[in-house]
């Protein structure tokens, strides 16, 4: 798994997996970084700079101060979530650093317009207006029926 995350820009979580983690933990773990040394470093030598957690969801109402991942740390985390879901993240004030992506409406996500804020765009952001090109690990199981990602529209 660190070997994926090595090479990816970041890694591709549906919120579900991060809450049933929780749960299963007992306490506010997950978080989704390398662990082992040699791997960071060869991150660092293919340049991929800080690791990445983008976490997919619709329109849940989170609490982030549940969750460790979204604590700051080593590691940017982004959440891509309807204009519902970015309400009730707004509504609760919490964690500024967690970057909120607005792509979809309703109940379904739109990851083929996921881009970044025109002030956050750099060589080191992993969302960049071709979400296409993104190096991503998807873990086995990702619940993708609730996400649309044909990048060729």
């Amino acid at each position: 798994m660190d070997f994926l995350r090595a090479h990816a820009d970041g890694v591709l979580l549906g919120i579900n997996t991060l809450v049933e983690e929780t749960q299963l933990s007992g306490n506010r773990r997950p978080v989704y970084v390398i662990e082992d040394a040699a791997v960071r470093g060869l991150r660092e030598k293919l340049g991929r700079g800080t690791e990445k957690n983008i976490f997919v969801t619709c329109a849940a109402a989170l609490d982030l101060g549940e969750y460790r991942v979204f604590d700051s740390g080593p590691l940017e985390t982004f959440i891509i979530t309807t204009t519902i879901g970015a309400r009730r993240l707004a509504e609760r004030s919490s964690h500024p650093h967690v970057k909120v992506i607005v792509s979809g409406e309703g109940d379904f996500v739109a990851v083929r317009n996921v881009h970044t804020p025109p002030a956050s765009r750099n060589s080191n952001t992993a969302l960049r207006r071709r979400p296409d090109a993104l190096r991503l690990y998807v873990p086995r199981g990702f619940d993708r029926r609730k996400v649309h990602h044909n990048f060729a529209a």
